[in-house]
């Protein structure tokens, strides 16, 4: 039982270093030493990504491929739970798609996604995206 218990403390305080004292998210993305906030949406997709990251060591390394010029997309190897409805994104929406991509846009497209969160700060967004080539970004509690 106490071990039980210990578990549970000790899963609830490692979804904790991802939130701020005003129980809000905190997560960063980070390309090259350059971060950018995120906003994150409340939902189960995201509680299972910030457990993830949390088993991470608090970063989670992905690398993101371009797909149809409007979007970076990798694979998580690992499936969340999702809730997919039919949205349009905008640049700076990082969605799930099916249960086991994380597609950050950097254009607008139209389809049945999870939301994820926002980056805070989209200028120069192709920019620090690396538009059109592979790249690696790291996904940050802090």
């Amino acid at each position: 039982m106490k071990k039980i218990f210990a578990l549970t403390l000790l899963s609830a305080f490692t979804l904790m270093s991802c939130y701020n004292v005003d129980l809000k998210e905190e997560m960063v993305i980070e390309i090259a030493g350059e971060r950018r906030t995120l906003a994150l949406e409340d939902n189960d997709s995201v509680n299972a990504l910030i457990a993830l990251i949390s088993a991470n060591d608090g970063k989670l390394s992905l690398t993101f491929s371009d797909y149809g010029g409007f979007e970076k997309l990798s694979n998580l190897n690992a499936t969340l739970p999702s809730s997919d409805v039919r949205v349009v994104t905008e640049p700076g929406d990082i969605v799930l798609y099916q249960s086991s991509y994380l597609v950050i846009f950097y254009g607008s497209n139209s389809w049945s996604y999870t939301r994820i969160g926002k980056i805070d700060d989209t200028s120069n967004l192709s920019s620090f995206l690396k538009e059109g080539e592979e790249v690696n970004i790291d996904f940050l509690c802090v």
